[in-house]
């Protein structure tokens, strides 16, 4: 199994070295800038001033839909001196890019988000009724609300605190039909903040797929898809020169790895599980227990 390297323990020429190894950063966001629930980590706008002002690239991967692209990046923007918006990649950007790639023209059942609703209709896509919030408590009630739209071509799957029973069956109703498109840019099946439990998109997801026999395509880290998108949209040339920067080893870190670039796990280390069937894809090249304390170490 390969060693991790604590940048915190490395000598000012090692981590000089490792500065040096690298022109472009992509980086997570929840985790690494702030809490999953919480203000921004102090020390992070330095670390990134620092960061531009040795001419490093800084772009952002984030599972962080409920913002919305344009208000995360105006976020972001604040943080990161020299940001563009086309620096800022969620799963609903990749997904647009694909559709648009595609020349889709059809209608989208979406179940998710009002920012990522508003993404996609700025984008030009047209979405379908998602149907009542209630219904008669009855089968024939539930039957009602199933009539089929063949105008829809795509159903998209992402985090939807208002998730009920009839956007569940209606999109299981409308992947029936072998042409309609099933993207998901949902991840994760649960998170524990603090001492809450919040379900993620992924546990109903599993659950249209295993009701619906159709397999949805993935749009998050680690998948393909995202893979493609970076790989088309950027000068990533040699892979080495890029690093992927993240608080989660089988999603953040496997991605980078993946891909063949550098990667920085942000966090405890030594309390992560590495001993899995993942082997090499999960372990870092360096980690770090706050990414905000980089720029003390330049």
């Amino acid at each position: 199994m390969s060693r991790s390297n604590n940048l915190a323990t490395c000598r000012k020429e090692e981590v000089k070295s490792f500065l040096n190894s690298f022109d472009n950063i992509f980086c997570d966001v929840d985790g690494v800038l702030w809490p999953r629930a919480g203000s921004i980590i102090s020390g992070i706008e330095e670390t990134f001033f620092k960061l531009h002002s040795l001419n490093k690239k800084i772009r952002f991967v984030t599972h962080n839909n409920l913002l919305g692209v344009k208000n995360l990046y105006k976020s972001l923007s604040e943080i990161v001196p020299g940001l563009e918006i086309e620096d800022v990649i969620t799963p609903i950007t990749i997904i647009i890019s694909f559709l648009k790639e595609i020349n889709f023209n059809k209608e989208i059942y979406f179940v998710g988000h009002s920012a990522s609703k508003k993404d996609l209709l700025e984008a030009g896509f047209t979405i379908a009724p998602s149907g009542p919030e209630r219904t008669e408590e009855s089968l024939s009630g539930v039957l009602n609300n199933l009539k089929d739209n063949e105008n829809i071509g795509a159903v998209i799957l992402d985090f939807d605190p208002n998730i009920n029973y009839l956007k569940l069956v209606k999109a299981i109703n409308y992947l029936q039909r072998p042409d309609v498109l099933f993207l998901s840019a949902s991840t994760g099946t649960f998170a524990k903040i603090g001492s809450r439990i919040v379900l993620g998109g992924s546990i109903f997801q599993h659950m249209i797929e295993d009701t619906s026999g159709r397999s949805a395509t993935n749009f998050g880290k680690p998948s393909d898809a995202l893979k493609l998108y970076l790989f088309n949209k950027y000068t990533i040339g040699n892979g080495t020169r890029n690093l992927f920067v993240g608080d989660t080893l089988e999603k953040d870190i496997k991605f980078g790895n993946q891909c063949g670039f550098q990667t920085l796990f942000v966090g405890n280390l030594k309390s992560e599980n590495t001993n899995n069937n993942n082997g090499n894809q999960i372990i870092p090249d360096y980690y770090i227990d706050n990414f905000a304390s980089l720029h003390t170490l330049m």
